[in-house]
């Protein structure tokens, strides 16, 4: 079975949306197929669902007036939504610390996805 065939026969919860979804891929690839047991796919979905639901959030902010009297209630959903999502992450250790700790452990693995090139 190819790497590709491996990782398709994770598929995201059918509650994602399509940032979810998109989420849910990246994340999934970050670590070794064999790693993703149920319960840390189950976890995946929550904390996709999480940021997604993070992402629609700072949608509305941002076109919110800060003075909108319902400003600070969702200000205060998105911190608790962006703490929930990262503690999700943490426990996945899909945090750059764990990868960096396992690329340096193995001297190989996987590059970031943002990689701003060599400083000259």
């Amino acid at each position: 079975m190819s790497t590709v065939e491996k990782f398709s026969a994770h598929q995201p919860p059918s509650n994602l949306s399509a940032k979810g979804r998109s989420i849910w891929r990246q994340a999934l690839t970050a670590r070794r197929i064999e790693l993703w047991d149920a319960p840390a796919l189950e976890m995946l979905g929550m904390m996709c669902r999480t940021w997604s639901e993070w992402h629609r959030l700072q949608e509305r902010l941002e076109s919110m007036d800060v003075e909108d009297p319902v400003y600070g209630q969702k200000l205060r959903l998105a911190d608790l939504l962006a703490a929930r999502a990262s503690t999700l992450a943490t426990k996945l250790r899909l945090t750059p610390q764990s990868l960096d700790k396992k690329l340096a452990a193995t001297g190989r693995g996987r590059p970031h996805p943002i990689d701003f090139g060599s400083v000259s």
